[in-house]
């Protein structure tokens, strides 16, 4: 059934008017709603670019900080540091100490310096530098100290 009379005039121009006026309504809505969406998917793209950013100045101060403790690769370590516990403040990074500490617990043989260099702390000083045999005999022939 049709809104037109047989001559093509409405024969309820008012039903017709109350329906424009509904779908007009109802579009506002849809593009509000589509709007909402928009700025919520500009919202999650500039979070997830900032947690790649969050992420990557953690790894970078890690690295730093692991190398400063005396890791010659800390990359390789940077893997076991939950970047997600890890706030940013500003300049400064919270959490990143507690997890460096959580590091050294669960591999301490790469902390300790004897261990590193297998059971003998190396040093320049010459009283503690290990001689051979040979070493030490010669140096009692020619009347060195050992």
């Amino acid at each position: 059934m049709t809104d037109l009379n047989d001559d093509g005039t409405i024969r309820d121009p008012q039903a017709v008017l109350a329906a424009l006026e509904r779908y007009k309504q109802e579009a506002q809505k849809n593009r509000e709603e589509r709007d909402i969406a928009q700025q919520r998917v500009s919202e999650l793209e500039s979070d997830e670019t900032a947690n790649k950013f969050k992420e990557r100045m953690v790894q970078t101060e890690a690295k730093s900080r692991l190398m400063a403790l005396g890791i010659k690769e800390p990359e390789r370590l940077v893997k076991y540091i939950d970047t997600k516990t890890i706030e940013l403040d500003g300049d400064e990074i919270k959490g990143l100490d507690e997890a460096i500490s959580g590091v050294r617990t669960d591999f301490p043989e790469l902390f300790d310096v004897k261990k590193r260099a297998g059971g003998i702390e190396r040093t320049n000083d010459e009283n503690t530098t290990q001689r051979s045999t040979s070493e030490l005999q010669a140096a009692k022939m020619l009347g060195k100290t050992a």
